[in-house]
């Protein structure tokens, strides 16, 4: 692969890697924290909702372009040796670190196409009925947030344990 191409692979993974990981970051240690602290369960509800339709989109396209730029870093590794060739530390870490970034980009198609339309379906019907409260899948909704943020940093763990290797 020639060096320029790389070397833009690198950036846009990075790239991806913050707006994903920082944007996970800010949503599950930092904002969930603080707004159930500071606002009632249904302001909660409906700001979140509202920051994910903006969030969303962008954690997908950093996943696409993890993936289409991991595989071409992957490649151009002097240790990769081929598809499933585990036969050192670094092979094994990749593996792994694939395994978590497959799991992740499921916990993310549950959270965008099921739990995120329950919560808008939820919405609607609360503000039909005017019934107060938390909704239900709004827990789930933080959960699955958490959950991938700490998939994250382990990916960011397993790609360190790979370039030590």
């Amino acid at each position: 692969m020639p060096g320029p191409l790389l070397t833009l692979s690198y950036a846009l993974h990075l790239l991806a890697t913050v707006v994903l990981v920082g944007g996970l970051f800010v949503l599950s240690v930092l904002w969930l924290p603080a707004a159930s602290r500071s606002l009632s369960a249904q302001d909660q509800a409906s700001m979140l909702r509202s920051i994910l339709r903006r969030f969303q989109p962008l954690a997908w396209l950093s996943m696409a372009v993890l993936g289409a730029t991991g595989l071409m870093q992957m490649a151009a590794d002097p240790n990769y040796q081929g598809f499933l060739q585990l036969g050192t530390r670094w092979s094994a870490a990749m593996l792994a670190k694939h395994a978590a970034f497959a799991v992740m980009v499921v916990l993310a198609g549950v959270q965008t196409w099921g739990v995120t339309p329950a919560l808008e379906r939820e919405a609607m019907r609360r503000a039909a009925t005017g019934e107060r409260g938390e909704p239900a899948s709004t827990s789930a909704q933080t959960r699955l947030l958490r959950l991938n943020f700490w998939l994250g940093l382990v990916i960011l763990g397993l790609t360190t344990l790979a370039q030590t290797a």
